[in-house]
């Protein structure tokens, strides 16, 4: 889609540019040229995660760093319901072990939760107890348990972390590569050169 503020002739289709309706001066302004660090950053996804059913349409286009606000009203599918994952499966627990930082930046408070707790994973999985949960409005028709809106910023926050976890380990990764690469261009490069020099003492003058 072709962004802009000025009008331009279009010599294929005969016609005037004019900005679109979503295209905003400022959002051209901030936009950056994309550099090393970025273009390695986009190879690595995000961490799967379930996106709310009835969200607003621009919500879906916010990063993860990015904090969904306060909305008072319903949505045509109806109210908005804010959950963090499925019952018996704690959604702040990463499969890696995640890198220790002494101050958190992210400000993830791990509260208790015994819906998801997988230790109680036999007993919220009984038809029963599902169904008395629902009508308490304590889980979603698929199972996923009910948080609050800071709940599920905390949340996002915790994929935030987990995504940058896993850049940087792949980034120490590929950097412990380039230096295997580099001592072997360097192991080469001396075993040639001894070679020279004995070839050269072999010679006759």
């Amino acid at each position: 889609m072709l962004c802009g503020t000025q009008e331009k002739l279009l010599p294929i289709f005969k016609q005037k540019w004019r900005a679109s309706k979503n295209c905003d001066r400022t959002t051209l302004l901030n936009l950056r040229r994309p550099t090393v660090v970025s273009k390695f950053r986009d190879t690595v996804p995000i961490p799967n995660y379930l996106p709310l059913k009835n969200s607003l349409p621009s919500w879906g286009s916010r990063k993860l760093d990015e904090k969904i606000p306060m909305y008072h009203g319903n949505t045509p599918s109806g109210p908005i319901v804010f959950h963090k994952g499925p019952m018996g499966k704690n959604p702040l627990q990463a499969d890696t072990k995640l890198s220790f930082l002494l101050n958190d930046p992210y400000e993830i408070s791990h509260k208790y939760n015994p819906l998801h707790d997988p230790h109680l994973k036999h007993w919220v999985n009984s038809p029963i107890n599902q169904k008395l949960l629902q009508n308490q409005r304590l889980i979603t028709e698929d199972n996923d348990v009910i948080c609050s809106l800071n709940e599920y910023n905390e949340y996002r926050r915790f994929l935030v972390r987990v995504h940058n976890d896993t850049i940087m380990h792949k980034l120490k990764v590929k950097n412990a590569e380039n230096e295997d690469r580099q001592k072997i261009a360097m192991a080469n490069f001396n075993h040639r050169k001894e070679l020279l020099k004995k070839l050269k003492m072999l010679m006759p003058e």
